[in-house]
């Protein structure tokens, strides 16, 4: 028995071992993702490396692989990665709505929409902002109604659709004013997008009056990075209405809040070709040399110097001066074939990098996949085991059981035996006289000693064969003449008036009268006491006779 504990305690540290492996796994997993949903607004490209180191995803349940789908892919969008293969988004946002999960449906439609929108596939993006704005209206989260409605105005802008455009943001814009201030940049974002479509539709001073509202509340909060973007396109308004001054002192406005020096060459770019197109030439030169000197101290910058040299090129050739003209336009040229050159390089470079990348993927996920087998070979193997074990332990009890019945049995066969006595003439002792019981239990003994040790089947197969003669039980057919001469051939008529017992109810019968108990019973009928009472119950409920009659009374009168 102490080795049968052993297996079953060794069986069950294995299994804890599974178990607990298991739950480590999605515990890790959750904590990574919770933590990177925490600061998936600030730093999303740390958000996007922690959901990244997650091994496998597989681990955690369905729901929670699900949202880990949802939240890798808002972090790619945010890190401004590559998200057009991501179309397993439209799994999880269908999981969510069969499950009524309003909140995660309808941020799940959102970038399924914007997964189709870097696709250049507007229809298909259109009709996941609906069915994100549908699913939005369940909750209360006007943030992700202010974006999907921006969102929405950005598509039909791209149509021409203005007027459709100007309604989306303005009710982008009703969103974002019902949460705290802390939103306010999304809030001139939609009023200089307002402001773009007016212009568009050359309503100059509409354009000028949500331009106006944004500046405002970029002032208020002194951002001088909006306040740069507002300018510019204040400037863009000034100029469409002919009044060249204000848009260059917007310009200069534009100068003062730039956030850095690639964005201010690219202002100069556009103050060279505004100065250029209104024919103030030294204004253009001026910006173009102070542009060069700019570049100086600006490194990677090569894309918008080569378009300084061009610009200086045609403006010098327009002034007749030839001589500078070509000087450089020979240096737009040696600069343009060196950015394709570079670009070439840096394409077999980013090629080789993406293949090398792939094989650090591949071995990653072989790795994953060979861990997974020897997880399910240990797991088979633990099932072996305990079926094994099981096998065992079901063999091992069975034979002691086997053996502590067959003791029992022949225990109760030596009081039987104590109280046969070869002269007395009852039906009990006639039984047993004819059942042999004094010599069977002598054979009994001798065997059990010698097959004690032997298996547990084969020593009961020997114990029916030397109590019952043969495995059938063909002592009946000693009993049956005994009984029916002892009650003067009136064991037929018995049978005759009772044709619904069946064989072994008769028999019942046949040992109550000759005064067996249950126990004693059973040895002669090879079954169990709970048998034999469960047979005196059927015997009675179809002779009608009460529960608790006398049994032995009953049948006597037939005799």
């Amino acid at each position: 028995m102490t080795v049968i504990i052993r297996y079953f305690a060794l069986s069950g540290l294995l299994l804890s071992f599974f178990a607990c492996n298991r739950y480590s796994e999605q515990h890790r997993a959750r904590e990574a993702m919770d933590i990177a949903e925490t600061i998936m607004e600030q730093q999303p490209d740390s958000a996007l490396y922690l959901l990244q180191s997650i091994p496998d995803p597989t681990v955690l349940p369905e729901e929670q692989q699900m949202r880990y789908r949802l939240r890798l892919l808002q972090a790619k969008d945010k890190s401004l990665w590559d998200i057009t293969a991501d179309t397993n988004i439209v799994e999880a946002a269908h999981y969510f709505e069969q499950r009524k999960d309003w909140a995660h449906a309808a941020f799940a439609a959102f970038y399924c929409a914007r997964v189709w929108q870097e696709r250049k596939d507007n229809r298909q993006a259109m009709k996941a902002y609906l069915d994100a704005d549908t699913f939005a209206s369940h909750t209360n989260d006007n943030k992700l109604k202010g974006m999907i409605q921006h969102n929405i105005g950005w598509i039909y802008y791209q149509q021409l659709a203005f007027q459709k455009s100007i309604v989306a943001y303005k009710k982008a814009i009703d969103f974002f004013q019902q949460i705290d201030s802390a939103v306010y940049q999304h809030i001139v974002h939609n009023y200089q997008s307002i402001s773009s479509n007016y212009i568009a539709i050359k309503q100059l001073d509409s354009a000028l009056y949500y331009n106006d509202r944004g500046l405002n509340l970029a002032q208020g909060h002194q951002d001088y990075a909006l306040l740069s973007s507002v300018y510019q396109c204040r400037a863009i308004i000034y100029r469409e209405k002919g009044e060249l001054l204000e848009a260059k002192k917007c310009l200069d406005m534009v100068f003062q809040y730039s956030p850095d020096e690639r964005y201010k060459l690219q202002l100069h770019i556009t103050l060279i070709k505004f100065y250029k197109e209104t024919h103030q030439i030294d204004s253009a030169i001026s910006y173009a040399k102070q542009s060069l000197q700019l570049f100086d101290n600006l490194p990677n910058s090569e894309n918008l110097r080569v378009i300084v040299y061009y610009l200086l090129s045609t403006i010098m050739q327009e002034q007749k001066n030839y001589k500078e003209a070509l000087s450089y336009y020979m240096q737009y040229s040696d600069l343009k074939t060196q950015i394709y050159q570079d670009t070439q390089e840096h394409s077999v470079a980013g090629l080789q990098e993406k293949y090398e990348l792939e094989l650090v993927k591949n071995a990653h996920q072989q790795l994953i996949i060979q861990n997974q087998r020897n997880t399910r070979m240990l797991l088979w193997l633990f099932i072996a085991f305990i079926s094994i074990s099981f096998a065992f332990y079901y063999y091992h009890t069975k034979k002691k059981t086997t053996l502590l019945e067959i003791k029992q049995q022949l225990s109760q066969l030596k009081v039987m035996a104590a109280n046969y006595d070869e002269k007395d003439k009852t039906l009990k002792n006639t039984l047993m006289r004819a059942f042999d019981i004094v010599k069977k239990l002598s054979l009994l003994e001798t065997t059990l000693n010698q097959e004690e040790k032997k298996h547990g089947a084969k020593l009961l197969r020997r114990f029916k064969e030397i109590v019952f003669d043969a495995p059938d039980g063909n002592y009946w057919k000693r009993f049956y003449p005994a009984i029916d001469g002892f009650y003067n051939g009136r064991l037929g008529i018995l049978r005759q008036l009772h044709p619904f017992f069946d064989e072994a109810e008769f028999q019942v019968c046949c040992l109550c009268l000759a005064d067996f108990k249950n126990d004693e019973m059973a040895i002669f009928m090879n079954c169990s006491e709970s048998t034999i009472r469960a047979k005196k119950t059927s015997i009675r409920k179809k002779t009608g006779l009460a529960q608790g009659g006398d049994l032995v009374q009953y049948l006597m009168q037939y005799l």
